[in-house]
C-alpha cells in the first residue's frame, strides 16, 4: 500500500495531510522501509519515527520484505504496539 497515486495499486488514505508537527507524544508516527544492497541480495530496514520530537522510535532490519518481518518488529521495538494498535486517535 501507498499514498503515491500514479499506479494502480490501492492507495492509503493520507491521515497527516501534511500535519508533520505534534504537540503530543506518539499521536502521529511515521514509517518508512528503504532497500539496502549487499552481496547476497537486499536488506530491508524499516524506521519509525514519533512525530512530536522526530526521535526514532522503532526500527527492524530484515532479509525479508514483509510486514510480519519488517513493520511489525519495529513497532513492538517502540515499545507502542498495543497503543498503535488500540488507539483511534493516531495517524500513523
Amino acid at each position: 500500500m501507498t499514498t503515491d497515486a500514479s499506479h494502480n495499486y490501492k492507495v492509503a488514505p493520507n491521515l497527516l495531510n501534511r500535519r508533520f508537527n505534534q504537540n503530543e507524544p506518539v499521536k502521529a508516527c511515521v514509517s518508512d522501509l528503504t532497500y539496502i544492497p549487499c552481496k547476497d541480495g537486499f536488506l530491508y530496514l524499516t524506521c519509525v519515527l514519533d512525530l512530536f520530537d522526530r526521535k526514532l522510535i522503532g526500527w527492524s532490519i530484515s532479509d525479508h520484505m514483509n510486514a510480519s518481518h519488517t513493520v511489525v518488529p519495529a513497532i513492538r521495538m517502540a515499545g507502542q504496539e498495543q497503543t498503535f494498535w488500540r488507539r483511534n486517535d493516531i495517524s500513523f
